[in-house]
């Protein structure tokens, strides 16, 4: 390659000695397989000086190979040698590994990246002269003639045109140039990257972007004559645009190669308008300093924060349907974006994938939410306008934390509430709770009701005979014994409200206006079926269920992680839709409790009732949201953990546990929306055995993916 490349033949002796004599000093690397401009700007720390390229060799060979890093696009050194783990391989330098096996004779050959076949790549295009590199190939010649690099992309059912918007004002160099490599370099070929300076006063900046331009005619440039803010730029970017889907990439930030084939597999797989994905906090070397793991599309916690934030990719219809960025909200112009968004569809599909690399800076607001004040305050205002135009009867106010809001909604009508405590007796009076939850509401048409051990139910021991939708239930309850959830149940038929909030523990403080709280957001929408309200042991909220401990076989802790899994990934400070409700602290209407039949207390009589009736109510369609802003607090320290840990071996909590895993497998299969599966892949935690959790199955027919 160095003969193609220079004036060099074999008379003229040893080639590393001829370009050091003579091509070192024009700046030019010395093999298509070391792409000096790439490695400089990737490693910001090393001088740029192309009168120093053999040191920075040297200093790759010494320091670089051994760190992951790569001196030439497409090649991913840690993917490689994940092929020849276990095998005896020299893997000091993984791209002359790679290269020494890559013209072997016949197939098969191991790939360079994830998205890169060279079988595939060679069945597809011309012979190679002199038996060349595919890879050498690709990125001299295929990779601008669209030609694909892997089957996979090449059998995409769609292959939309997706356009790249990127406001460009006085980046560092070498982010810009890793910026738009990142693009130029994607596995998937049908992209355009349409870049517009806003007048940035760099004189450079405006010669890169000429210059890059040339290099291929898929990138589109444009310049501001005067400085218009990041919205105005990303509307120029997106006048360039020829594409179905528009997608927003920051100008020092960073796509992964495989990003843009991860999302035009999922627009061949789903009928959504608009698309985001997981993403990363890098720094000025690219490594990774924290991951950003997000659920599926939540509308009440968009309604806290922007937590979509990137990668995201839109259909250009709906994007001008509602007219481009707002320069009105600069600052948190893509959560204004989101939110009018997210007005005009719900189809929005979330890639559980990291797609993004978001860098680190120091006026980025990536690390330090003290930059830019001035965008929370924008991002306020635009909550409060969506929520208006939305029709919700609220305000909004700040939390404490920058860019995290809440939103205080009125009721309106105040309906009947019954407030149905549950108090065991070995509690005390239950007096005391009761006069908590009063204190700390004025809520005025609410009746408070003690539930306590004591009590029996009447009739049969089937009291919604007649009352509610009748069900087929088997008596799972032990002889004599009279459950909580049936306790319960026999209250809701002879107490009034309309709405009806069941507390499953003794209460010794409440947060101000719980009661309003729960009925306000009860009442902001029709397909909200159940509030869930925010619990606390003593000080603090109890252990966390971020992570399955897999090994727990505790009935109590699985009905825990079930129920708190999600809002502890997602923020328990934080408003947002959940999958499931435990029944600690909770609303519902009399009519849906009815609908449904009520608590299946002969079932489900201590632990699970409200996980089957979530379930239950999931099929009509309705949903929970869970409110921090409504709170109680538990009286003794650990007090709801200990209650679980004291029913840990008593076999009809066992029993329980199984008999919900044998009716709801099938739910329990499917992945929770609201939680982030990838963070069990991130914390080494096999799918297979966390499925098998789930379903109360020790041998799976099939994992979680």
């Amino acid at each position: 390659t160095y003969r193609a490349r220079s004036d060099w033949d074999e008379s003229k002796g040893d080639p590393l000695t001829h370009y050091t004599h003579h091509w070192e000093i024009t700046g030019a690397s010395p093999s298509p397989f070391f792409d000096l401009d790439w490695y400089l700007d990737r490693n910001p720390g090393l001088a740029d000086s192309r009168k120093e390229i053999l040191a920075i060799i040297k200093q790759y060979k010494r320091y670089g190979a051994f760190t992951g890093k790569s001196p030439v696009p497409v090649f991913e050194p840690d993917y490689y040698s994940s092929l020849l783990a276990g095998q005896s391989a020299d893997l000091s330098d993984p791209l002359s590994s790679y290269l020494a096996t890559e013209n072997r004779p016949g197939g098969d050959r191991l790939r360079p990246a994830r998205l890169f076949d060279p079988d595939y790549y060679r069945s597809q295009n011309e012979i190679f002269e002199d038996n060349g590199f595919s890879l050498s190939h690709y990125l001299g010649k295929g990779l601008f003639e669209k030609r694909y690099s892997d089957e996979r992309i090449e059998k995409l059912e769609k292959k939309p045109l997706i356009s790249i918007l990127v406001p460009v004002y006085n980046p560092a160099i070498n982010c810009l140039n890793n910026c738009i490599r990142s693009v130029l370099y994607q596995a998937y070929p049908h992209w355009e990257l349409c870049l517009v300076d806003d007048c940035s006063t760099a004189p450079e900046i405006r010669r890169h972007l000429e210059t890059w331009a040339a290099v291929d005619s898929r990138i589109k440039i444009g310049f501001h004559d005067n400085n218009g803010g990041i919205s105005a730029t990303t509307n120029s970017a997106a006048a360039l645009a020829a594409g179905d889907y528009l997608a927003f990439l920051d100008n020092d930030d960073e796509l992964s190669a495989d990003c843009l084939y991860q999302v035009a597999e999922a627009m061949s797989k789903t009928d959504a308008h608009i698309f985001y994905t997981d993403e990363d906090l890098i720094g000025d070397d690219g490594s990774q300093l924290s991951r950003f793991r997000k659920p599926g599309f939540n509308r009440e916690l968009l309604f806290s924060h922007n937590y979509i934030t990137h990668f995201v990719v839109v259909s250009a219809a709906l994007f001008k349907k509602i007219g481009g960025f707002d320069s009105r909200y600069d600052g948190a112009q893509d959560f204004d974006l989101l939110l009018r968004l997210s007005e005009e569809t719900e189809k929005i599909h979330h890639i559980p994938l990291i797609l993004y690399h978001w860098r680190a800076s120091d006026t980025s607001t990536s690390i330090n939410h003290d930059q830019k004040s001035y965008a929370h305050d924008a991002g306020k205002t635009a909550l409060e306008q969506s929520l208006k135009r939305r029709e919700y009867n609220a305000t909004v106010e700040d939390t404490g934390i920058r860019f995290y809001y809440r939103p205080r909604f009125q009721a309106g009508r105040q309906p009947d509430t019954s407030i149905l405590v549950w108090h065991p007796a070995e509690s005390g009076s239950p007096c005391e709770s009761l006069a908590a939850l009063r204190r700390k509401t004025s809520y005025p048409n609410g009746e408070f009701i003690a539930v306590g051990a004591g009590e029996q139910l009447s009739g049969d021991n089937n009291p919604s005979e007649g009352r509610m939708k009748s069900e087929d239930r088997q008596q799972a309850n032990l002889p004599g014994e009279i459950s909580g959830a049936g306790l319960l149940h026999n209250r809701v038929l002879t107490c009034s409200g309309e709405l009806l909030v069941f507390i499953t523990s003794p209460v010794a403080d409440c947060s101000d206006g719980w009661l309003e709280e729960l009925v306000s957001c009860y009442r902001q929408r029709p397909d909200i079926g159940i509030v869930c309200g925010r619990v606390f042991y003593g000080s603090d909220d109890g252990p966390s269920y971020t992570i399955p401990d897999t090994a727990n076989e505790s009935p109590g802790y699985f009905a825990r992680f079930l129920a708190s899994c999600s809002k502890h990934m997602n923020g328990v400070h934080c408003l947002q839709s959940v999958r499931l409700c435990d029944g600690d602290f909770c609303l519902i209407s009399r009519s849906l409790y009815q609908e449904l039949g009520g608590l299946d207390h002969l079932q489900f009589p201590h632990l699970l009732a409200m996980h089957d009736f979530s379930f239950r109510m999931a099929e009509t369609g309705k949903k929970i949201v869970y409110t921090p802003y409504a709170s109680i607090t538990a009286p003794v320290p650990g007090y709801g953990e200990k209650a679980v840990q004291s029913r840990r071996e008593r076999p009809h909590d066992h029993d329980e546990k199984r008999r919900f895993q044998e009716k709801w497998e099938e739910m329990l299969t499917v992945p929770d929306p609201f939680y982030s599966f990838e963070m069990l892949r991130d914390n080494n935690i096999d799918l297979t055995r966390f499925t098998g959790w789930l379903r109360g199955r020790t041998a799976v027919k099939k994992a979680l993916t």
